[in-house]
């Protein structure tokens, strides 16, 4: 609702593409973000690759739990090459967990990794 204490931020961040909605919202409204929704990893992950202009690099290797063709798998990509998401897991088995909630703490430290410009490889590595 307009009337929402959230609802310029929603629409700044849509105006940016940095938050798309939900489905086809291209030039069709209403347009849903589901603001009161949780907010999974690979969501968080694809604001700050948006936010910043990232694209994959195809620097790091691919995480174990990723779907062959879901939304998400250039965002990230595209997080790892810069050592956002970072795996999860044995050395062997690096998993992003992409479609769990992200924890307040863990959205300070994927939003504080994209401010520094790191390089999968020269940063950061999961150990293969």
């Amino acid at each position: 609702p307009r009337s929402s204490w959230y609802y310029r931020f929603i629409e700044t961040a849509a105006e940016l593409n940095v938050m798309l909605g939900y489905k086809d919202c291209y030039g069709t409204h209403p347009c849903y973000t589901k603001p009161q929704k949780t907010v999974t990893r690979a969501e968080a992950a694809a604001m700050i690759v948006r936010y910043y202009g990232f694209t994959p690099q195809n620097l790091a290797p691919s995480f174990s739990d990723l779907e062959p063709y879901a939304w998400y798998l250039a965002v990230v990509q595209a997080s790892a090459d810069r050592c956002i998401l970072q795996g999860h897991g044995g050395s062997h088995d690096q998993q992003t967990r992409p479609n769990e909630e992200i924890t307040r703490a863990e959205m300070i430290v994927i939003l504080d990794r994209a401010t520094k410009n790191f390089t999968y490889g020269k940063d950061c590595s999961w150990g293969y």
